[in-house]
């Protein structure tokens, strides 16, 4: 999702000038996107309401697909935003307000996929240029790894589980997880 750097505005996809201020867009934001990811197309229509529906491997390929990238399953993750403060408050007040993503780490960058807490994609989606990701490690946690990576200055930590279940990708992706944030 493009925004101005300026005040904040919602861009569209190509914008040179913001509609709202006037700034100049930074031509240097499209060259550390050169495939131009698309991460604002609508969610894909699908009719089978089951649980975690969009967190199996052919319903990921196909939104990567529609949004311009060609890569398979073996660079996704299945994450929560990590908030132990609201999990120590109430567990309730934890399970309304977590925030799913599927990490798709591309040549270009983060892809975040936006889950809504049933499984289904939500559009709220981000990309993340790797220019712009100034740190990013792991570390192995109880039954997940613990993800942190800094953008702008700006560190955010995710939970990644050893296992989803219906996603077998999940365990094997994980094993393999140095490898791929060694390429940031």
């Amino acid at each position: 999702m493009n925004f101005c750097e300026q005040c904040g505005q919602k861009l569209s996809a190509g914008a040179r000038f913001c509609p709202k201020c006037g700034y100049q867009i930074n031509v240097a934001s499209e060259a550390s996107n050169p495939k131009n990811i698309d991460v604002d197309i609508p969610v894909p229509e699908n009719y089978h309401k089951k649980l975690n529906r969009d967190l199996k491997a052919p319903n990921i390929l196909t939104y990567k697909h529609n949004m311009g990238l060609d890569t398979g399953i073996e660079n996704v993750f299945i994450g929560q935003v990590a908030d132990m403060k609201k999990m120590l408050i109430s567990v309730c007040w934890a399970m309304l307000s977590i925030k799913f993503f599927i990490f798709s780490f591309e040549d270009e960058g983060i892809v975040m996929l936006g889950l809504d807490e049933f499984g289904f994609f939500n559009g709220k989606n981000i990309f993340i240029p790797q220019a712009e990701i100034q740190n990013i490690k792991f570390r192995h946690g109880m039954l997940r790894r613990v993800l942190q990576f800094t953008v702008r200055n700006e560190t955010s930590k995710f939970y990644l589980p050893n296992l989803v279940l219906g996603s077998p990708y999940q365990k094997e992706n994980l094993n393999n997880l140095q490898s791929i944030i060694d390429k940031y």
